[in-house]
């Protein structure tokens, strides 16, 4: 005899939050869906869903410059980019230094 599976039902709170949490604090949404007990692609589509949702209203509530959501998720992603860039420049500028240090 099949079992049916049944469907897991999420409040838009539940979402919303989810989506928040892959956008913020550079966590990955796989990081994400772990730690909430779902799938990766449902935070995928929650967090697409949501930045839609955003992007309606025009505007990041909170923010002093009007910003698409869109656009920020955007720049978030350039910034990250630039972050680890002069994180690995850093870690070389170290080890130069040690080098050139020892004679």
């Amino acid at each position: 005899m099949k079992r049916q599976k049944t469907r897991r039902k999420f409040t838009k709170e539940f979402k919303e939050d989810a989506a928040r949490l892959a956008l913020a604090d550079g966590r990955s949404t796989s990081e994400v869906a772990e730690k909430l007990g779902v799938e990766r692609s449902c935070v995928d589509r929650w967090k697409r869903q949501y930045l839609e949702q955003l992007g309606a209203q025009g505007s990041v509530p909170g923010t002093q410059n009007p910003m698409t959501a869109v656009e920020m998720a955007s720049e978030i992603r350039e910034l990250r980019k630039q972050l680890r860039d002069s994180e690995l420049q850093r870690e070389i500028l170290k080890k130069a230094v040690a080098i050139f240090s020892r004679d």
